[in-house]
């Protein structure tokens, strides 16, 4: 773990600011979908720190996909794939059964600000989503 001293701390404040900055953006911007099937979801990334950091060590950064159902029929995501598989996707809660406002977090292991493109699949197709990078 990295030690901080005074400056470094300001330091992972700065970088704490823009993750959030980063999720705020993330958030306001409209994913754009490219699928012929008819389901919808509403993705977000996310980047946290855990709630256990302190200032003599440097925050972990948790990132996360949250998908959010917009279906009426209940529907279960059976793959995820980030920036067409080179971002390697961890464990998830909640993508079996998803009702209408299901929300299913799954960890990602690289830096949520990279991410371009997610592809969800479903029983009923393939769904991939743009990110515009900014």
């Amino acid at each position: 773990m990295l030690k901080t001293g005074g400056g470094d701390l300001e330091e992972i404040r700065g970088f704490i600011s823009e993750i959030k900055d980063t999720e705020q953006a993330t958030v306001e911007q409209a994913a754009q979908e490219t699928s012929s099937a008819n389901e919808q979801f509403e993705i977000r990334l996310s980047a946290k720190p855990l709630p256990d950091a302190t200032a003599h060590y440097a925050a972990t950064i948790i990132n996360r996909l949250e998908v959010t159902s917009l279906n009426d029929t209940s529907t279960s995501i059976t793959s995820v794939k980030v920036n067409r598989g080179n971002c390697p996707v961890g464990g998830g809660e909640n993508y079996k059964n998803m009702q209408y406002g299901t929300v299913a977090e799954i960890i990602i292991r690289c830096d949520a600000r990279q991410v371009r493109e997610v592809t969800l699949t479903t029983s009923s197709g393939e769904y991939t989503y743009n990110f515009n990078g900014q």
